[in-house]
């Protein structure tokens, strides 16, 4: 379910398409370190100088250099353009490092950040870490930027004015193209096609001080959707590992998540073939074959929708329990016209999904019969459903650092 349209990007036009009947929005970051917008250069630029202390030995021993946050690094043989080179003598030399509060950090094989590759997020404290086994003197690629202190609850939307009056933290739109910063809202840009993820788009990325993660494919398991074959998605995603960003696999269908032959699970296979970093996986859930059970009260249907959320929710954190979850399009079925059972389910959804460590983000995806607000004509006023998502309480997206293995 999308919507197709165009954007300017490095001065080229090119053609984008969007995804299931979504919605738009802004930019934010409130940083634990400091309460400074990082999507605003001016800004950024008169704070004070952050670095990455990475160590030639283990523990944080042993001759050290400071990288400086927002440039990227990179060993011999290098060719990125605006990249930096790795201070002499630390080219495959790198064992451990210190890293900031409030700031993420990726290592990779190769100086294209692309190989053997770990990010870092140090959410809630300092990161001193050792570099994993397969990273130890194999570092020629690092980067350094701050991330966002956001909650899990998010908006999904193409409507920039919807996503200010819903307010949440963060928000996507299924399009790789800032246009929008503001005070409030944290933008996370997605590669919907194989046409959006280019070496031009990622360099695009790179100039950006607003994001810290992107999106992958949008639904490329769907001929509507962005329709890309697994192979193809590989090595198109493999493009986007020179950004040193977060990066969330393709989102598929409900159903296509997991399972022997299914395309997610083909496709983490052939990105673990040729070590490909996947930092999160987004999931798509609309309750698909349950849109006409209508039990005794709406609780008892909004409950059992619920259930059946939280068992495929869980199925997708046990067949990948190294990546962090996020929702990023999800419903009690986008054929239910009941306002009231969509909102008891996703009151009850947000409360669980707060709970659960595995979960980094959530975002309701609002049927085309149940819009968030009343629209340009009407001021945008809230609607019942509006209010409801509006209202709801959102734990941290990081409840602790993130060290994966």
């Amino acid at each position: 379910m999308k919507v197709q349209f165009s954007i300017l990007i490095l001065a080229v036009t090119i053609a984008v398409f969007s995804g299931c009947a979504k919605q738009a929005i802004t930019t934010t970051s409130q940083l634990p370190y400091a309460s400074k917008l990082k999507s605003s250069a001016s800004i950024r630029s008169s704070w004070p100088a952050v670095y990455l202390t990475v160590y030639q030995s283990p523990g944080q021993t042993g001759s050290s250099t400071q990288l400086l946050d927002g440039v990227i690094y990179e060993g011999t043989g290098g060719t990125g353009s605006g990249f930096q080179p790795l201070p002499t003598g630390f080219d495959n030399t790198i064992q451990s490092f210190t890293l900031p509060q409030g700031y993420m950090a990726t290592f990779a094989e190769n100086v294209d950040g692309t190989g053997q590759s770990i990010t870092y997020v140090a959410a809630v404290s300092d990161i001193n870490q050792n570099l994993p086994s397969r990273l130890v003197n194999n570092v020629s690629f690092v980067r350094m930027l701050p991330v966002a202190n956001v909650t899990k609850k998010g908006t999904a939307y193409i409507d920039t004015n919807v996503v200010s009056v819903l307010n949440a933290d963060w928000y996507y739109n299924w399009n790789d193209s800032v246009k929008y910063y503001t005070t409030t809202h944290e933008f996370v840009p997605m590669t919907w096609g194989k046409k959006a993820a280019t070496a031009g788009i990622a360099s695009y990325f790179i100039g950006l001080t607003g994001i810290d993660h992107i999106l992958s494919f949008n639904e490329p398991d769907n001929t509507s959707q962005s329709n890309i074959p697994v192979d193809t998605a590989v090595n198109r995603y493999k493009v986007m590992l020179s950004t040193g960003l977060r990066l969330g696999a393709p989102a598929v269908q409900q159903g296509n998540a997991f399972g022997s032959g299914k395309w997610l699970t083909l496709f983490m296979a052939g990105a673990a073939a040729q070590n490909e970093r996947v930092d999160f996986i987004p999931i798509h859930w609309y309750d698909w074959g349950n849109q006409t059970q209508i039990l005794s009260t709406d609780s008892l249907t909004a409950n059992a929708v619920l259930n059946r959320f939280k068992t495929y929710i869980t199925n997708v954190h046990n067949n990948y329990p190294s990546q962090m979850i996020w929702i990023t399009e999800f419903n009690a079925n986008p054929n239910r016209t009941n306002s009231n059972v969509h909102e008891i389910f996703m009151r009850n959804a947000a409360i669980w999904l707060n709970a659960q460590s595995y979960v980094e983000r959530y975002s309701y995806f609002f049927p085309n019969v149940l819009p968030p607000t009343t629209g340009a004509s009407g001021g945008y006023t809230l609607t019942s459903i509006g209010t409801a998502w509006l209202n709801i309480v959102s734990t941290s997206a990081y409840a602790a650092n993130i060290i994966p293995n």
